[in-house]
């Protein structure tokens, strides 16, 4: 059995400044949001306020979005496809999970994310757990924004390789008798092996029988196809420089019993989205190929391991509903169009508050021969 591969590497700078891969993966929502044909593989219109000025200038123009994502991150693109996919993945397994009484989201290195804020009526207590700066990061964008903080959500600072995270989770309210969806995307790679069995331990501990967890991997190097290899290295060399290295991959065969899920745990999927595009995007071709190096698990807690638990529905929550909102709050002008970002401009009739004006204005797009490529627009 292979075991967690572990690289030497420096102190991961997100501990001080704020993740900036958490930056990256807002923009690729933000960008996707903006700029990608209807239907969406996912609906963010919050993700613009949190990837950061340098973004938005990235977003709201045409040449240089083409630049940055054709040109210099043209070697890790793929992962932006598979960021995508692995938003809507989570999306749709809460929601389903609230539908059947899951009233607790535990959002384990929550970053950027924002379905406390796309769904505001499903009736979940959503605790964002993530690195002190990157919770302050976050809150100074909402704030800058003008987009507060609902009452639903709650901040949990914790380092997982050093703090408890069952004590910082119930004295944020956490309520560890009842069953709950833990979330925990984007952030095994970047821990020390020992610390994603020990973290998912103590997720074990918290979590009621119904509980759901879901969580994504890297694959090991062993498993990656060799042609493959050459993005695999490249984004390694990627995060790396940019301060957050990616220092532990796991046997997709071996996966659960490697961080200790064997026991306790039903595995409902095991995906690879690489190998099967269409189940998640449809016959679209805007988009670059799937990444082939991530894996997506999806588990539910056994019944009988604890006890005083039960999952009781309060009725299910109005879910088709709350998904067309996300595109209701925004204004109509900025769907399917190109824009550049100007500074603040005023808001149109209609326009939903809760979400507000992102600063962009309508640009028509420059004439230029290299607009598009093997027929998909840029």
């Amino acid at each position: 059995m292979a075991k967690p591969q572990r690289r030497e590497e420096p102190e991961n700078l997100a501990r001080v400044r704020g993740s900036q891969t958490a930056e990256l993966v807002a923009a690729a929502r933000a960008g996707h949001f903006a700029r990608a044909a209807r239907p969406l593989v996912i609906e963010d219109p919050f993700a613009i306020h949190l990837a950061g000025d340098r973004w938005r200038r990235v977003i709201g123009s045409d040449f240089r979005h083409w630049l940055v994502t054709r040109v210099l991150l043209r070697q890790v693109s793929p992962t932006t496809t598979y960021v995508l996919i692995r938003a809507r993945f989570t999306d749709d397994r809460v929601l389903a999970a609230a539908e059947r009484g899951v009233r607790q989201l535990v959002i384990l290195g929550a970053g950027f994310d924002t379905f406390a804020l796309r769904y505001p009526h499903q009736g979940i207590d959503v605790f964002e757990v993530d690195l002190a700066a990157s919770g302050a990061l976050k809150r100074e964008r909402l704030a800058a924004a003008d987009i507060p903080v609902p009452e639903h959500l709650h901040f949990v600072n914790v380092d997982f390789e050093r703090d408890d995270l069952g004590e910082h989770l119930i004295a944020a309210g956490f309520r560890p008798s009842e069953p709950a969806f833990f979330s925990w995307m984007g952030v095994t790679y970047y821990l020390a092996p020992e610390a994603v069995p020990g973290t998912l331990a103590k997720v074990s501990a918290l979590a009621a029988p119904q509980s759901e967890l879901a969580f994504d991997y890297l694959n090991a190097r062993d498993f990656v196809a060799a042609k493959d290899l050459a993005l695999f290295d490249s984004m390694l060399r990627f995060v790396k420089k940019h301060g957050e290295p990616m220092i532990t991959n796991f046997d997709p065969g071996t996966v659960v019993q490697q961080v200790g899920l064997g026991d306790g745990w039903e595995v409902l999927e095991h995906a690879s989205p690489a190998e099967d595009p269409k189940r998640h995007l449809g016959e679209r071709t805007d988009l670059p190929r799937v990444a082939p190096l991530f894996r997506l698990l999806h588990l539910r807690r056994r019944q009988g391991l604890r006890g005083g638990s039960r999952c009781t529905a309060r009725g299910p929550p109005a879910r088709g509903a709350d998904r067309r909102s996300a595109l209701q709050a925004v204004p109509a002008l900025f769907l399917g169009r190109r824009y550049a970002v100007r500074g603040p401009v005023g808001r149109g009739a209609g326009v939903n508050t809760a979400v507000p004006d992102a600063g962009l204005t309508e640009q028509k797009a420059p004439a230029s021969p290299s607009r598009k490529r093997n027929g998909s627009e840029l």
